[in-house]
């Protein structure tokens, strides 16, 4: 099936144009078939092919990365120069419901799309650490001196979000509306509402304050599909698989890393390949989080049995706080562990992987009716 994918992609690349006209805008092209080459190249272990098709995206002249990590995913950014393909949506044309899945409480949402606690302790210090290894780390003040990108992508307690103070421990029954002048309290449906995040979190990324109101049930806000920052990371991981660990393989992250509002140390050369593949499995977590590539990264690097099983944890809560947490720990695949203090943590759910059946997903019913050679996968 891959191999049959990538012929197609192969043929469409030939046919499709580089770019389309202001009147064809959102057409698919050939970088875009390129792109998801290098996609589908890197689920099938076709690492030289990944690598290639991912190469020839980086090198066209089209593509640069955007500047502003934050705008990229807001009106401001939509169709720039980073977006190899995105879903386009229009006021009276088409639109859809993220808003109100990623907005919080007090503006409106229904914050049922959260980011979790190892989500949030994924993202390292300034110093280009992870948290349980940078001296910058102080679990009384967990959101200092950390990766701006995690602050660009998840609203965390403290933040202005949405013109509100965002502050989800119970003990806050009001906060700040600053989208009043003069600001007022009210109070603080993040807070004590029964359905406000059930992580303590939101999501930043993908969300616009031009949506407040009617519009989060009704954006204009595109989608995107497939991004250069996914590609370099694709190109990256890539030569790593092959052993091939170049100053070009080095410079696909470092480019990403030090994009002008994130700003981190680069990576130095030298590195092993068992700590390049840590390092862009952590790098693929934090760019492209809530981006929907993280469910087939997991599958791929056989890491969701240890990543999925168990309580799925959000922030502290009553009556511990941040200043009465721990430092968790940070393995080589970059899954965070608890040991320690996770009583301490707020439990969203309890999940289960079976790694018998669920790397497969099930062939669907009218497959194997049309079908008689088709086997069901196991477990299914």
């Amino acid at each position: 099936i891959i191999d049959t994918l990538l012929l197609y992609l192969d043929r469409a690349a030939q046919e499709l144009p580089d770019t389309w006209g202001t009147t064809d805008k959102g057409k698919i092209t050939k970088g875009a078939a390129l792109a998801l080459k290098s996609r589908i190249a890197l689920v099938g272990g076709r690492y030289d092919l990944a690598a290639a098709a991912a190469q020839q995206v980086i090198e066209s002249p089209q593509y640069s990365l955007y500047p502003d990590y934050a705008k990229l995913f807001t009106y401001a950014g939509e169709s720039n120069s980073e977006v190899i393909f995105e879903v386009d949506y229009a006021y009276g044309v088409q639109t859809h419901r993220m808003p109100i899945s990623l907005f919080s409480r007090n503006a409106q949402g229904n914050s049922t799309k959260v980011p979790t606690q190892s989500m949030v302790d994924s993202y390292e210090c300034t110093d280009g650490l992870t948290i349980d290894q940078s001296p910058l780390y102080d679990p009384h003040h967990p959101f200092e001196n950390r990766d701006p990108r995690m602050r660009q992508t998840i609203a965390v307690p403290g933040d202005v979000f949405l013109g509100f103070q965002f502050e989800t421990y119970k003990d806050s029954l009001q906060c700040w509306n600053y989208s009043t002048n003069p600001a007022k309290r009210v109070g603080n449906q993040d807070a004590t509402n029964a359905y406000a995040s059930f992580s303590g979190y939101c999501w930043r990324k993908s969300t616009d304050s031009a949506d407040l109101g009617a519009y989060r049930n009704a954006s204009s806000l595109n989608c995107i599909v497939i991004r250069l920052a996914e590609v370099l990371l694709n190109y990256a991981e890539a030569k790593i698989e092959l052993n091939q660990i170049d100053a070009s393989c080095l410079e696909a992250i470092n480019r990403i890393r030090q994009r002008p509002t994130v700003n981190m140390p680069p990576i130095a050369p030298g590195k092993t390949q068992a700590e390049m593949r840590t390092i862009v499995r952590r790098e693929r977590k934090i760019e492209l989080a809530m981006e929907g590539l993280r469910f087939q990264d997991i599958r791929r690097w056989k890491l969701a049995e240890k990543v999925m099983p168990g309580p799925l944890y959000g922030r502290p809560q009553k009556p511990y706080n941040y200043a009465d947490q721990g430092v968790p720990s940070i393995d080589a695949d970059g899954v965070v562990h608890y040991d320690g203090y996770a009583d301490k943590l707020s439990v969203i759910e309890q999940r289960s992987f079976d790694p018998q059946k669920s790397y497969l997903l099930p062939i669907p019913q009218r497959e194997l009716d049309v079908n008689k050679e088709l086997v069901q996968n196991p477990g299914y």
